[in-house]
């Protein structure tokens, strides 16, 4: 199943400014990195000096749409992906079946036109199984969030979903698979490689933590390392983690990807 890995300690990062991430695997061309954080509220200029993407889940009491409009126009060059709560996925499945809207789903519109996310993150819930009518109820649901205009979607499955069935559903149902590259072992990685998908990553286990190890640093480049070729060089990887410190943990991330030798 998909699943995550232990971390280990580190001292604790130094937010910097610092440029875009590239990746230069042997024999292939380089491709750029976007380094960002799972967030609860809008960052401050730090983040949007130091990292490059920000995954946003909003939750209750939400912003209205002046307010999503002004988080925007504060940092126009940072991308934008928005991760849905439950009950927005659930808002988008109801929507799916009955064809009516509610407040949840005009609030999502109201999201999607002010913060223009490059993506939608979805992380439903273990009931949404590999069977016939989990994978119907995910396709309806994706048609449904789609209507909204955002062309891209990121999926994360969870519960009995293995990695390789969650591929192969991902590539039918053009969408991105959500994987933590910590957490997947050798055959999982080797079959996302083969695929030639772009996959989003976020690292979950890490993220969680406040420190993390230089060997887990170390690991988590070398496999960036052998995706970037598969991927081709006109779009970028996405890399984010999760967590009270994943903002501190993308920028220290990024520092070592931009200097693996520095003294950290």
């Amino acid at each position: 199943m998909l699943g995550v890995m232990a971390p280990g300690p580190l001292s604790s990062p130094a937010p910097l400014p610092m440029a875009p991430v590239t990746l230069a695997a042997e024999g292939a061309a380089a491709a750029n990195l976007r380094v960002g954080a799972h967030v609860l509220r809008w960052p401050t200029e730090a983040y949007a000096a130091g990292l490059d993407v920000l995954e946003l889940q909003v939750p209750v009491p939400r912003p209205k749409g002046g307010t999503l409009t002004q988080w925007r126009r504060a940092a126009p060059g940072l991308a934008v992906n928005l991760k849905l709560d439950d009950t927005l996925w659930q808002a988008a499945l109801s929507k799916a079946a009955s064809g009516k809207g509610s407040a949840d789903t005009h609030w999502l519109g109201l999201a999607v036109a002010a913060l223009k996310p490059e993506c939608l993150v979805l992380q439903p819930g273990g009931s949404l199984t590999p069977s016939a009518n989990g994978r119907r109820r995910l396709s309806e649901g994706f048609a449904a969030l789609r209507a909204l205009g955002i062309a891209e979607l990121a999926w994360q499955p969870a519960g009995v979903w293995e990695v390789l069935p969650a591929l192969k559903f991902a590539a039918a149902e053009r969408v991105r698979l959500v994987l933590d590259p910590l957490a997947q072992d050798d055959e999982a990685w080797e079959a996302l490689v083969q695929s030639g998908q772009l996959p989003y990553l976020r690292v979950i286990a890490v993220g969680r933590q406040a420190r993390i190890s230089l060997g887990a640093y170390d690991r988590l480049l070398r496999r960036l390392e052998v995706l970037q070729p598969s991927c081709g060089s006109h779009r970028p990887l996405e890399l984010v983690f999760e967590g009270h410190s994943g903002a501190k943990t993308a920028m220290q991330f990024k520092r070592f990807a931009q200097n693996p030798v520095a003294d950290f």
